[in-house]
């Protein structure tokens, strides 16, 4: 759709079955908004409001969310696989069965999240803080966890085989063995 919202004000909006692909959101402000059921891959999300906003079941593959507020936010069984969510704030959400698989998560808060059943496969989580998190049947594998913090995580039947740790603190301490 290639469209503009640029600075735009869409408080509790209704994009539900929206096909937006490529579209700029940047700085915009979705806070409250239902989104659900639509298509924003390659779109541009950097620094927007999408707190208390409804997400679930849609599509935003390759899509940059770089400094997006997204807390207490439900993502639920969303596709962001692919995504740049380097430096947002995501804590109190629900990611449950969400797809985040080749994502870039650098110094993002996840703190007290549900990302149960989430697929990380081969992310990079780096520096980022998921103290707290329901991490219980996730796909963890081959995914970089350098300097973050899983302190107080479930990872009940989590997969992390291949996973990487340097200066990662999980449940049981720190570990380092990649380092």
């Amino acid at each position: 759709s290639q469209s503009n919202f640029y600075k735009a004000n869409l408080f509790g909006s209704n994009l539900s079955f929206v096909n937006g692909t490529y579209t700029n959101f940047e700085k915009a402000k979705l806070n409250h908004s239902k989104i659900d059921e639509s298509n924003f891959q390659n779109s541009n999300f950097k620094k927007v409001d999408l707190s208390n906003a409804n997400l679930t079941l849609s599509n935003f593959s390759n899509t940059n969310f770089k400094k997006a507020k997204m807390n207490k936010t439900n993502l639920e069984e969303t596709n962001l696989s692919y995504s740049n969510l380097s430096f947002a704030d995501i804590s109190n959400s629900n990611l449950v069965g969400a797809n985040l698989s080749h994502s870039y998560i650098y110094k993002v808060n996840l703190n007290y999240s549900d990302l149960s059943y989430t697929d990380f496969n081969e992310a990079s989580i780096i520096n980022s803080n998921l103290e707290g998190v329901n991490l219980d049947y996730a796909d963890l594998s081959g995914v970089n966890l350098k300097g973050s913090n899983l302190e107080k995580s479930s990872l009940v039947g989590t997969n992390l085989n291949g996973a990487k740790y340097c200066k990662t603190t999980m449940p049981w301490g720190v570990d380092n063995s990649d380092c």
